[in-house]
């Protein structure tokens, strides 16, 4: 039985692949990749077809995100949603490791963006999540000091 592109690319995110993170291994846009994972693409064109089935097909893991440079964090100090962002990677990044935690409802890119610009309140679950997220670079203090004080941070 042969395994549709749809089904190769959700499979490789079951494996840890964001979606970014394979369409910059494969060379197409995000958009591009969506299309082909929502079906409304048939198949990628060329040697992104032969890099996504060769990914799919030797079950390779995404790679290790890089350690973020202090120079990069040094500018998110402001917003720990944002310093959180950067120590995974992105905002996009930092969505889809929270909706993967059990019991967590899916978060997007934008509503992360919400949170540091003031315009949402991080959610207590949500900020116990960032803080799990991050191995406790970012704490739940820094989130929620209104519902955190610094003696109840861990």
């Amino acid at each position: 039985m042969n395994t549709s592109w749809s089904e190769k690319v959700r499979a490789l995110e079951l494996i840890g692949w964001s979606l970014t993170g394979l369409a910059e291994a494969v060379g197409l846009s995000v958009q591009a990749l969506s299309d082909v994972k929502q079906g409304r693409t048939r198949a990628p064109a060329g040697m992104a077809a032969v890099q996504l089935h060769h990914l799919y097909s030797t079950g390779a893991k995404p790679p290790t995100p890089e350690v973020p440079r202090p120079e990069l964090l040094a500018g998110e100090a402001k917003c720990p949603v944002r310093r959180a962002a950067a120590l995974v990677g992105s905002q996009s990044e930092l969505a889809r490791r929270i909706s993967a935690v059990p019991g967590q409802k899916p978060i997007t890119p934008q509503g992360v963006g919400a949170w540091c610009r003031g315009e949402v309140l991080i959610p207590p679950e949500r900020v116990l999540a960032i803080e799990a997220i991050t191995g406790g670079q970012v704490t739940r203090h820094e989130l929620r000091p209104d519902i955190y004080p610094r003696e109840q941070a861990a």
